[in-house]
């Protein structure tokens, strides 16, 4: 486990070496045993890392005075963030001695002292091993979710993921939106050149997908020739920057089948949460987007009615 240290408070330089608390007014920081027995108490109680992350935020956001943190993963694209930010930060890269389990980042009002440091090293070796818990149940669940054909999520995972970014999204007060993405004129593709072909251009699709989209943003197959794909704190302007970034970059892909040069366009259909959403009306609202995209000629872009307004005003 390896610590780097980040201050970006340039106003004054603190000892980081004092004793004690902040302030006698602060709340006095639990023992080191106690701190351990509460977070061994809470950790176990879940194999879901968003969850799991966000019992432990609670513990030493209560305990430590951390005002948030950020989790990033990139080999498993995961990025979760809790809390607000602050002027000072502290990196952990977690590790045991099997596997890399990604990076903590925790923010600070003030430059933590050694004792607050101490603790903080103590909470992350009690996260560890719940953390590599986590990440192998999330594994074993992404391979019973996973579209075999295209390494897309699968509808189960769409369902799942949908419910569970929804809660977080209202949680947070962060926006969440939502692509419903058709291929056009699939059923020619599969009549002229055969079925293989149409599913290299399924696999085809869903690695361009993946070039324009950020590491946090999630794909899943919906059925047949229909995907989703998640976007995760952004906004109806954005979703629709995404989605015609997506668009293009599949009109500008060829797929090459038995010496046949098979272009493809997509239709898509953008969708922002709104406060009264469930997952049913939100994706909803996403596919009547699509179909609007393609009724009007195909090979474009469609926001949700609702979130238009907003669009056109930026």
């Amino acid at each position: 486990m390896a610590l780097a240290l980040n201050t970006m408070d340039t106003t004054e330089n603190r000892s980081l070496q004092s004793i004690g608390n902040d302030s006698a007014s602060s709340k006095p920081y639990p023992s080191a045993p106690q701190l351990q027995l509460q977070l061994a108490t809470v950790l176990q109680t879940t194999l879901d890392i968003e969850t799991l992350l966000q019992l432990f935020y609670e513990e030493i956001a209560d305990n430590l005075n951390i005002t948030g943190l950020i989790y990033v993963n990139r080999n498993e694209r995961i990025e979760i963030e809790l809390g607000l930010k602050a002027q000072v930060n502290c990196s952990y890269r977690l590790s045991t001695p099997e596997n890399r389990l990604g990076e903590l980042k925790f923010f600070l009002n003030k430059p933590p002292q050694e004792s607050l440091l101490k603790l903080l090293e103590i909470s992350i070796a009690s996260l560890l091993y719940p953390m590599k818990n986590a990440l192998t149940y999330r594994e074993v669940l992404q391979t019973a979710h996973t579209d075999q054909l295209t390494g897309a999520g699968n509808r189960a995972a769409l369902d799942n993921t949908l419910k569970r970014q929804i809660n977080l999204s209202k949680r947070h007060e962060q926006p969440l939106s939502i692509l419903a993405i058709d291929i056009d004129w699939f059923k020619n593709i599969n009549d002229t050149y055969g079925h293989v072909a149409g599913d290299e251009v399924l696999q085809c699709l869903v690695k361009t997908i993946a070039q324009p989209s950020r590491s946090t943003d999630q794909t899943f197959r919906y059925g047949g020739e229909e995907f989703v794909v998640l976007l995760h704190n952004t906004s109806p302007v954005g979703a629709a920057v995404i989605a015609e970034r997506v668009r293009l970059a599949i009109e500008e892909q060829t797929v090459i089948v038995d010496g046949e040069a098979i272009k493809i366009t997509i239709s898509v259909g953008t969708a922002t949460l709104n406060t009264g959403d469930t997952a049913k009306s939100f994706f909803n609202r996403a596919d009547r987007a699509l179909y609007t995209a393609k009724r009007s000629g195909r090979n474009q872009v469609s926001c949700s009615e609702q979130d238009v307004k907003t669009t056109e005003t930026v």
